[in-house]
């Protein structure tokens, strides 16, 4: 996973629950996550110990109105830094204290908006209205007038505990060996007395979701990474720093850039003789590496493709042009530009061998493309698993079944040998692909826009690619290793009739999935849905029946079973031309996956290729997806007709 949780929960029998806010509010994991631990404890004390530099406005109010309605003591100990949306949590405690050394900051909300003029005057408009409910809280807490809270916020203010606890912020300023105290304290207690503190039991499928969304995760963070390096690597050799935060899960994408950049600039000092940049201190772009990055997040914001971290000259690049940019990547490599015209310039800029400029364009390419295959809405996830391949060879997926049954040893008897059963399924993964030129004609134009719609587009439709082969595997009901369909009698997971979506219907569909048995056929599975799929048709029905908390069917007011409320709804439109009536229940992917989308080498998704053009005046571009589909275990999903 590309960041560590940024709260966690550790209740203690007898003893005030502590909830450690230590990172970006609502990234990653949403506050949702956070509320439904604290009403497992709405009747203990809270300590809530905050190190943050905040984060989502949305999911820190949830936060904030949350502990303001706790029942019991809320009380806020500063343990590092208050930011931002930090401080307006800690303002839910009493008392607040801060350590000695520390730091709190509040400033005005910000935030990103894309659109027309009448969008972004829209956005302006929201975060007025989240500033204002911002000062009002701070003026309850601290008792001072609006327009001094307004002018701390608009100055973004940094106050010391001192100064903090005289504006009214906080209550109390601790001292080092206070802190220390507490803390030997805390750790005399007796964790074993308060039984599986960090889940709270919580539901198996909310268990399940979680980690599938930790593995998809991990998934996007070697995507990306993979993406960010492969910009470079056939100027520098970098496989040993891509392959370190590849393996390392705790390394973050802007890590990652940061190593990047380390590895490039020490090859430049090895191997590169040094030269005068063009760029002025200011830039903070001086050396190649530098430029490189900063040009490419510069390019990519002009176009409208989403940088999370740009480079910190990123934005002084914005304004300049693809002849410009093409012209320093030549200064950058040594090559003086003086008396060439336009063409002779993107001729020698376009060539590997002469600069850098290709790669800074397949890296603002490859950007533009994986934003796109990001956003487009990934309907699979969840409850198909998706895996690394090494190569295009035919992948065994092997199953062991359960363990046989353990047999009573009478006195002095011998023990008797048993034997797993197993099942295999194999696939192999194709490749899938476009090519699309980009000539010197649209660099002297300054006109990249076309292709990094073109680029966003080959995105979007390899997302797709993906999932037209999962949701075929769905409606074309292919044959399993056993030599049965996926979806057959034989196998308990087709019903017999087609009934319509109901609490009788899907509760027949569950009990169908719990009574599967192993590959040996001996012991019970007792698999839990946890994804209800519909086609497009179904989508509104299934959303009303999932949300109510009484049967829809009943006119009294029969309680909606938990089991359906907490299903996952995915609607895909594709199942439609199937049937417009068809609907499946399928389990958690992390638990008992039914379907896998193999991947090659780790790319998990659609990739760039460059080369030079020799028949066209430009450079050509390669979209790629290597992906394979196989349905592994007909017992993990079930299908009914629908009426």
């Amino acid at each position: 996973m590309s960041t560590s949780p940024w709260f966690s929960i550790t209740a203690l029998a007898g003893k005030p629950a502590e909830l450690r806010i230590f990172g970006e509010i609502g990234f990653e994991v949403t506050a949702d996550t956070l509320i439904a631990q604290l009403d497992l404890l709405s009747d203990t004390a809270l300590d809530v110990r905050i190190n943050s530099v905040g984060g989502s406005v949305i999911e820190g109010m949830h936060i904030y109105n949350r502990l303001r309605m706790h029942r019991a003591p809320v009380e806020v100990t500063i343990e590092g830094i208050a930011a931002s949306m930090a401080t307006i949590i800690a303002c839910a405690g009493k008392p607040v204290r801060m350590m000695d050394a520390g730091w709190y900051m509040v400033h005005d909300p910000s935030g990103v908006s894309f659109g027309n003029a009448g969008a972004m005057r829209k956005a302006s408009e929201v975060l007025d209205k989240f500033g204002q409910q911002l000062v009002d809280i701070y003026v309850q807490r601290t008792g001072k007038d609006r327009e001094e809270i307004e002018a701390l916020m608009a100055a973004e203010t940094w106050l010391s505990p001192a100064e903090a606890l005289e504006h009214g912020f906080i209550d109390e300023v601790l001292v080092i060996d206070d802190a220390l105290q507490a803390a030997a304290s805390l750790n005399q207690h007796d964790l074993s007395k308060f039984k599986n503190p960090p889940r709270y039991n919580m539901p198996d499928t909310a268990i399940a979701a979680a980690e599938a969304r930790g593995r998809q995760l991990e998934v996007d963070r070697r995507t990306e990474i993979t993406a960010l390096f492969t910009g470079y690597s056939q100027q520098f050799d970098l496989t040993t720093a891509r392959d370190a935060c590849l393996s390392d899960p705790t390394c973050s994408v802007d890590a990652a850039r940061v190593k990047l950049l380390d590895a490039i600039k020490a090859q430049n000092d090895r191997d590169v003789t040094p030269h005068r940049s063009v760029w002025s201190p200011r830039n903070r772009a001086e050396t190649p590496a530098d430029f490189q990055a900063a040009a490419s997040d510069a390019l990519a914001m002009r176009y409208g493709v989403k940088v999370k971290s740009p480079h910190p000259a990123a934005r002084d690049l914005t304004r300049m042009s693809l002849m410009q940019m093409a012209e320093a990547s030549l200064r950058h490599a040594g090559v003086s530009t003086q008396g060439m015209n336009a063409q002779r310039i993107v001729a020698l800029a376009m060539s590997h061998t002469t600069s850098d400029f290709p790669f800074l364009l397949e890296n603002t390419l490859g950007k533009a493309l994986l934003d796109a295959y990001q956003t487009e809405p990934d309907t699979a996830a969840g409850w198909v698993r998706s895996a690394e391949v090494k190569d295009f060879k035919q992948q065994s997926r092997v199953r062991l079944g359960e363990a046989p049954s353990l047999e009573l040893v009478p006195e002095a008897g011998e023990y008797t040998e048993g034997s797993f059963p197993e099942s295999r399924e194999v696939y192999s993964i194709a490749t899938y692909g476009r090519l699309f030129t980009l000539t010197r004609q649209a660099i002297i134009n300054d006109d990249l826009q076309g292709f990094t719609d073109l680029v966003s587009a080959f995105g979007a439709a390899g997302r797709r690619k993906e999932l037209d082969l999962v949701f075929a595997i769905l409606t074309g009901n292919p044959t399993m290793a056993d030599g049965t369909a996926l979806f057959h009698a034989d196998h308990d997971n087709l019903a017999s009739s087609g009934v319509a979506l109901s609490v009788t219907s899907l509760g027949a569909a569950r009990a169908a999935m719990r009574k599967q048995t192993g590959i040996g056929g001996v012991q019970t599975l007792n698999l839990q849905p946890a994804y209800l799929i519909v086609p497009a048709a179904l989508e509104t029905l299934a959303e009303q029946l999932l949300s109510s908390l009484v049967d829809p069917s009943k006119s009294n007011d029969t309680a909606n079973p938990a089991s359906i409320r907490g299903l996952t709804l995915v609607s895909d439109a594709r199942l439609d031309a199937a049937s417009a009536t068809a609907w499946y229940l399928a389990t958690a992917a992390s638990n008992h996956p039914a379907i896998e989308r193999g991947f090659l080498n780790g790319a998990g998704s659609v990739y760039l290729e460059m080369q030079e053009g020799f028949t066209v005046d430009g450079t050509a571009w390669k979209a790629r997806l290597d992906v394979g589909v196989k349905a592994l275990d007909w017992r993990s999903i079930y299908k009914n007709p629908g009426a």
